[in-house]
């Protein structure tokens, strides 16, 4: 039972700190994560309260290692995962155009590269984008001779399902 209890005050603190270094960074990153580190490792020297008259002393200790496991964690699950989803195109779009401030909005609504011929101006008033901006992304991707391919050859390739659709229909 004095395990569990000790666990659950672990997770506790793990996320409430987490979460107020989120809220006040505005991110979840190598620093948070530290954070988040030292004070379950601090308050595991301290609930288990097997630190004799150095406690303190060996709390912080405990709180600096599982900070340094935290970060090595963090950076080792950044360095091999993968994004799901690839934004470098319209992240690289916004950035030419002086628009990273929306790259959030695009990430939220998962515009993501492969959705960036598909866009409209309804789609980027749903995600949050102001007028002028939306203005500015819809002249870039009607002016980009690649997203243009891209946006016909997905019409293209509509024909064509279509039509192998009927002659399918006819043959049968």
């Amino acid at each position: 039972m004095e395990e569990a209890r000790v666990h659950a005050a672990l997770q506790a603190t793990c996320a409430s700190i987490t979460c107020a270094m989120k809220r006040i960074r505005g991110k979840e990153d190598v620093q948070t994560r530290m954070a988040a580190g030292f004070g379950a490792g601090a308050m595991f020297r301290l609930m288990t309260r097997m630190g004799g008259p150095y406690l303190a002393a060996d709390a912080v200790i405990l709180g600096v290692v599982c900070a340094l496991v935290a970060g090595t964690m963090h950076q080792l699950d950044q360095t091999h995962s993968q994004p799901a989803v690839e934004y470098t195109r319209t992240r690289c779009m916004l950035s030419n155009l002086g628009l990273q401030s929306y790259e959030k909005n695009f990430e939220k609504g998962l515009l993501t590269d492969i959705t960036m011929p598909l866009l409209t101006e309804s789609v980027l008033k749903d995600v949050g984008v102001p007028p002028g901006p939306r203005l500015l992304i819809l002249d870039n991707i009607a002016r980009d001779p690649e997203l243009q391919k891209t946006r016909q050859g997905r019409a293209v390739k509509k024909c064509d399902n279509a039509l192998l659709g009927l002659m399918g229909e006819v043959l049968d």
